[in-house]
């Protein structure tokens, strides 16, 4: 395989990645929330 196709691969897999975690974050308000809410227990800890 040329490093032409290899680098086409990748970016398209990059954007499907991205894609994919901009559907689950407009998806799922509420799994960002759990998220923050946990970063915060977690920073209360230290």
């Amino acid at each position: 395989m040329s490093t032409q196709t290899v680098q086409r691969t990748l970016k398209n897999k990059l954007n499907y990645i991205v894609c994919k975690l901009r559907a689950i974050s407009l998806l799922k308000p509420n799994y960002i929330k759990a998220r923050l809410q946990w970063a915060l227990r977690h920073n209360q800890d230290d």
